[in-house]
């Protein structure tokens, strides 16, 4: 157990998962935080700590946080630029606490369109584009003989430069996607087909509202 008492907005929250080892089945989700300091960090929780703070924890709000162990990042699995994250445990004590305005919001660090041909293939990155064109849903079969819903757009930013953004499931119908409408991208993923670059919902891919 490591010492420490962090007071936070949770910035983002994934979905409680199953998951299969050698020891069994379990439990798992993640969030991220931030502080007053512009500090953001990533925080799992399994089995009974799932259980116990899902509910607890929505984006938006704040918390103080304290108890758990601090391990080093898989930078793969995370969204947020910090070499260390935070597995809360038995000692992790979490107690929402009022909004004081000393905690800003997310920010993103934003990714011209220009420079995405420049970029590997999986790189994660935030985008602020205009949705220039948007298709209807449309359900598509996947291999598994399941069916999913997917739609294109196409988003210009600043650059002048266009790349086509793909969404999946219930991002389709999200009320941020409209022609015309300023798009804000935590954590997209760039992805490369044939030799040319979109952009893609991953796992903790999220809007954010840009900054007025």
């Amino acid at each position: 157990m490591d010492s420490f008492l962090i007071k936070a907005r949770v910035t983002f929250k994934g979905d409680l998962r199953t998951y299969q080892n050698d020891r069994g089945e379990g439990k798992v989700f993640g969030i991220e935080i931030l502080d007053q300091n512009g500090g953001e960090i990533k925080c799992t929780m399994f089995n009974e700590q799932a259980d116990k703070f899902f509910a607890l924890l929505e984006v938006g709000e704040c918390y103080e946080f304290s108890g758990g162990r601090v391990k080093v990042a898989n930078k793969r699995y995370q969204r947020c630029d910090n070499d260390f994250a935070l597995t809360f445990d038995y000692s992790t004590e979490i107690n929402k606490v009022n909004d004081d305005g000393d905690i800003g919001v997310e920010r993103l660090n934003v990714t011209k369109i220009s420079e995405l041909p420049n970029l590997p293939d999986r790189e994660n990155v935030d985008i602020l584009a205009l949705a220039h064109e948007c298709g209807v849903a449309e359900e598509i079969q996947l291999r598994s003989g399941e069916t999913k819903a997917r739609r294109n757009c196409t988003l210009v930013d600043a650059s002048g430069h266009s790349v086509r953004i793909t969404f999946w499931g219930d991002m389709c119908y999200s009320s941020e996607v409209k022609e015309g409408y300023i798009i804000g991208l935590k954590c997209a993923q760039v992805r490369e087909w044939n030799g040319t670059k979109s952009i893609s919902f991953s796992f903790s891919t999220t809007f954010t509202k840009p900054d007025e």
